[in-house]
């Protein structure tokens, strides 16, 4: 998943407030803040996980397979084109 920092940073608002993630220094770079799942977060991603199977599986029927595959491999491809900064990873 790609998106800039702003919009990293909106998008973890709700979840920081609820305590879901932290955030916290890196250790090898002070400029740097790491977004950590907290053990309140990994609980809500365990118990996400059914939920999330049956989305994948009703993508995976209406699309077919090989399909979803072919979307996710080109949106592997165009996602570089979108970011401020096309050489970044």
């Amino acid at each position: 998943m790609d998106m800039d920092r702003t919009t990293l940073t909106r998008n973890l608002r709700p979840l920081l407030d609820q305590g879901l993630v932290a955030l916290g220094a890196d250790l090898a770079d002070a400029r740097v803040r790491r977004a950590l799942i907290t053990a309140k977060g990994g609980a809500a991603f365990v118990d996400a996980m059914p939920y999330w199977r049956v989305a994948l599986g009703f993508v995976n029927r209406t699309l077919g397979e090989a399909d979803a595959g072919a979307l996710h491999d080109w949106m592997d491809l165009v996602t570089p084109a979108f970011r401020a900064d096309p050489s970044e990873p």
